[in-house]
């Protein structure tokens, strides 16, 4: 699926499909020879680790692990890996993700983790980036270039790897749970959203405060929906899971907050009950509801998305949408969505000396 328009970021956000096809398709025999090298140096734990939007892919795709894989998981940002010495040793499986394989922060955690003799993979886009290179072992992903700042298509790819690595070490067939249908439903999803947010966007856009929330892989997509919202939309955002907006986030409500939901069947009722307090509280809701998910309470404003095979998989199809949210509240502010205010600053800061993204190389 895709569309022309003058921004960039626009344009990957409708090739999240494609990405996650691409990527599935091209690393299924990487994924499943690493699994294979796990399990006969008698891994006991796996660790998926990342920065910034890289950290929200791995949260993404946690519960396919906590749910099918014998083994324990943990999620740890990059910068903390050092902090966790009895888990990051020769008996952990750790899988990095970084687009550009050139984060600094990445690569002082894959130090930490070769020291410790762990088996080390890199997720990158990028078979030539410093993480590519020292890692044990690489599992390339296969979006394409992506040259804006915020990145939407590359994050789709990763929780696309991790989710197939979790699958492939509970020996469980990627089709068995229909991980292949995704991508048709992601393509789904935005073509109904698009119409539905433009019709909601001035009352969505007047508010100047935002908490996203949801539960499980959802979870994950709040932070990275929070992520999309500050680094390009400039908007001030928080990220909660779904049951505890209920101990304190609540209290600061009024007229100029939104509430975005991601809802699955799971928490439809802790859902509802917020979306109730919500609107007594005086401030506005959005919910993206799956479709057969009834809301005792309904948001002020509902996309309904097309149900996934298994709520494993329910990120892959609530980010995109969130995605494009973020797209059309930054373009609606005036702001570049593919270079925000900052963004150069904040690369400086990110890269290691001399290196530049694969999109800037000659």
């Amino acid at each position: 699926m895709s569309t022309t328009t003058e921004h960039r970021m626009l344009s990957y956000i409708f090739e999240d499909a494609d990405a996650l096809d691409r990527t599935l398709k091209a690393s299924t025999e990487q994924v499943a020879d690493i699994v294979a090298e796990a399990k006969k140096r008698g891994c006991k734990r796996v660790i998926l680790s990342g920065v910034g939007s890289s950290y929200t892919a791995a949260l993404a795709a946690r519960p396919v692990f906590d749910n099918l894989v014998d083994l324990p998981t943990y999620v740890l940002p990059a910068t903390e890996l050092a902090l966790f010495p009895k888990l990051v040793n020769a008996d952990a499986l750790l899988l990095l993700l970084s687009r550009s394989g050139e984060r600094k922060f990445l690569l002082d955690a894959l130090a930490t983790a070769e020291k410790a003799q762990a088996l080390t993979v890199a997720v990158t886009g990028a078979a030539e980036s410093l993480l590519a290179q020292r890692a044990d072992r690489v599992v390339l992903t296969a979006e394409g270039p992506e040259a804006s700042f915020p990145k939407t298509k590359s994050v789709i790819a990763g929780i696309g790897v991790f989710t197939a690595f979790g699958l492939a070490l509970a020996g469980r067939g990627a089709e068995e749970l229909g991980l292949p249908l995704i991508s048709g439903l992601i393509n789904e999803a935005l073509a109904d959203a698009r119409p539905a947010l433009d019709a909601m966007a001035a009352e969505l856009f007047a508010c100047d405060q935002v908490i996203i929330a949801g539960t499980a892989g959802n979870f994950g997509a709040a932070m990275e929906m929070q992520i999309k919202l500050q680094e390009s939309a400039l908007v001030t955002a928080q990220f909660m899971d779904t049951g505890n907006l209920f101990h304190g986030p609540l209290c600061v409500l009024n007229e100029k907050w939104l509430i975005i939901l991601a809802v699955t069947a799971g928490d439809a009722d802790v859902s509802s009950e917020t979306i109730r307090l919500v609107r007594e509280l005086g401030a506005k809701s959005l919910a993206l509801v799956p479709s057969g998910v009834v809301l005792e309470h309904a948001a002020d404003f509902t996309i309904e998305l097309p149900k996934t095979p298994s709520d494993l998989f329910a990120p892959l199809v609530s980010l995109p949408v969130l995605q494009l949210l973020s797209y059309l509240w930054t373009v609606a502010k005036g702001v570049n969505p593919d270079s925000p205010p900052g963004s150069g600053v904040i690369m400086s800061a990110l890269l290691p000396d001399g290196r530049v993204e694969a999109e800037a190389r000659p």
